[in-house]
């Protein structure tokens, strides 16, 4: 077999769901608590800040059934994030909150001590919900909360239901959690402000309880949460261009410098295809996007657009230095190989958030299939965006660094 042939990117057999399952399975999903007296809203505002597939549904399979006594799991394959939900306890019931205190504790126990060797399996987050409609901080919150500090798990109290206090009653909710546990983030939230309420929006801390979830997460855990948020397009392309894009393309450059046979121009060259092709299902993930990935992708590759643009790339690159030889051309390979590649990655990302975009002017995917979405044309005009907005998305950064991954 002639090296033409071994270096074809053979789409058609190529396979597509695997791939995509691959990077599911590598993506670890962050494992978050929910706890807090009933009727607090936590159900309200995890389904307004989280996109999760069965999280509002009183039985999820499996799934859904007590992980133990008053702890309900909530996950599927298509998510990127664990919810634990606590059953909560009753106002001023001893007893139940006895047993909601055992349930809890036992339960972050029982994960770690049968978890030993595994964190992933370990509550890695909790957000303590208390509602502002109490207009009190039960002794009972106190206590709990301190236990979970002690078990060295971060912890987030958010005072919910805002909406249902005065502005002075919550200002001094807030102020008697601070007095008495002056260590502890606190953040509001309501998913009930609207225009009669207007003076509450600034309650709302969205953005806040995100942010600081992403800063207590585990670098390995991060991706998974960021993509299950609800919308964030920012903060997806953050994360694309800060680790997935930069990953990607090192292991392209990387590639050519082992490969024994990588010709210029080479965009279509297996082991490269492959790494273009996880990379952009990975992306894909990030933004949320599952169905028909893989045909998606497929139809892409089929067209040879990327290979059509990575031999522009190319050209380009080596227009620009005379003289190429044999030394010169593993040099070359590698500015191709993390050029075509960090373009490629940006352009899906912006195919991805266009898509979006689209969905939420269209009311719901269901209106817009990304298959159809994802064609030839807009993710060259993607490409061509981003090679006209490199300082937009870093570009030229992503390859630096690609070199010094090296």
């Amino acid at each position: 077999m002639g090296t033409e042939n071994i270096n074809k990117f053979d789409f058609e057999n190529f396979d597509y769901e695997k791939c995509y399952k691959d990077v599911k399975d590598k993506i670890q999903k962050p494992n978050i608590l929910l706890c807090g007296a009933t009727g607090v809203g936590k159900s309200s505002m995890v389904n307004d800040i989280l996109a999760l597939t069965e999280y509002n549904k009183a039985e999820v399979g499996n799934e859904g059934k007590p992980k133990t006594k008053g702890i309900r799991k909530y996950t599927t394959p298509e998510d990127n994030i664990v919810i634990y939900d606590s059953e909560g306890y009753e106002i001023e019931n001893t007893q139940n909150f006895q047993n909601f205190e055992n349930d809890v504790i036992g339960f972050i126990d029982k994960q770690k001590k049968e978890n030993s060797t595994n964190m992933n399996e370990w509550i890695h987050i909790v957000w303590y919900c208390v509602s502002a409609a109490n207009k009190r901080f039960f002794e009972y919150d106190e206590r709990m909360i301190k236990k979970i500090k002690e078990k060295n798990i971060p912890i987030l109290v958010i005072i919910s239901k805002v909406d249902l206090a005065l502005e002075e009653e919550l200002s001094d909710l807030i102020k008697t959690i601070k007095q008495r546990m002056e260590y502890l983030p606190i953040y509001t939230y309501s998913t009930e402000i609207g225009e009669h309420n207007p003076n509450y929006k600034k309650y709302v801390q969205k953005d806040e309880i995100i942010n600081w979830t992403i800063e207590n997460l585990d670098d390995s855990l991060k991706g998974g949460f960021i993509s299950a948020v609800k919308n964030a397009i920012g903060l997806k392309r953050n994360h694309v261009l800060a680790k997935v894009v930069p990953g990607y393309t090192a292991s392209a450059a990387a590639t050519v410098l082992t490969t024994s046979f990588v010709p210029v121009p080479f965009s279509d060259s297996v082991p490269l295809m492959a790494i273009q092709t996880t990379m952009t299902m990975h992306i894909m993930n990030i933004y949320n996007i599952h169905s028909n990935v893989g045909d998606a992708v497929k139809g892409l590759v089929g067209t040879s657009l990327v290979s059509y643009v990575g031999k522009t790339i190319a050209a380009k690159l080596i227009g620009l230095i005379p003289n190429v030889g044999k030394g010169m051309e593993i040099v070359v390979n590698t500015s191709v190989a993390a050029s075509i590649t960090a373009t490629i990655g940006c352009a899906i990302a912006l195919i991805c958030e266009r898509y979006l975009i689209l969905c939420v002017d269209s009311n719901g995917k269901e209106n817009t299939s990304f298959e159809d979405f994802f064609t030839s044309d807009n993710l060259k005009d993607a490409i061509h965006y981003v090679k006209n907005h490199k300082d937009e998305f870093d570009i030229d950064k992503i390859i630096k660094n690609s070199k010094k991954t090296r």
